[in-house]
C-alpha cells in the first residue's frame, strides 16, 4: 500500500495535513479497512455456510483490524508532530475548529483514497 500524495488529492487539502506522511497513511489505512471491511463480511458468511466455527468465521477480520490500528497510530503520530496552528484555533470554539478542519481534509481526500491506485 502506497501513502503518496496523488497530485488530484493534495490540492484539496490544507497544510499542515497536505504535506504530512502520517495524515496521508492514517487517510489511505482507513480507506483500505473499510473495503478490507466489506470482503472480511463475505469471508466471513462464506466460511460459516462452509461449517466452520463461529470462532474461526472471524479470522478475516483480523486484516481490516490491523489497517485500523495502522490508521491509528499514523493518527497519534501526526498529532505529535503538529499542534494546533494558531489561524486554525478559535478562541471562542478553541481546539473544535482545528478537529474541524482535520474532519474537512479527510473528508475531502477520503473517497479519492477509496479508488486511488494501490501499485
Amino acid at each position: 500500500m502506497s501513502a503518496s500524495i496523488c497530485p488530484d488529492m493534495g490540492e484539496r487539502v490544507a497544510e499542515p495535513f497536505r504535506s504530512d506522511p502520517a495524515f496521508w497513511r492514517s487517510v489511505c489505512a482507513s480507506a483500505d479497512a473499510v473495503l478490507l471491511l466489506g470482503v472480511a463480511v463475505a469471508g466471513s458468511v462464506v466460511l460459516r455456510f462452509a461449517g466452520v466455527g463461529a470462532g474461526l468465521a472471524w479470522l478475516p477480520f483480523a486484516l481490516p483490524a490491523l489497517f485500523l490500528v495502522r490508521a491509528a497510530f499514523s493518527t497519534y503520530r501526526f498529532h505529535q508532530g503538529h499542534l494546533p496552528l494558531p489561524a486554525l484555533v478559535d478562541t471562542v470554539r478553541g481546539e473544535q475548529s482545528w478537529r474541524d478542519a482535520e474532519r474537512t481534509a479527510v473528508a475531502a481526500v477520503f473517497g479519492r483514497a477509496l479508488v486511488r491506485s494501490r501499485t
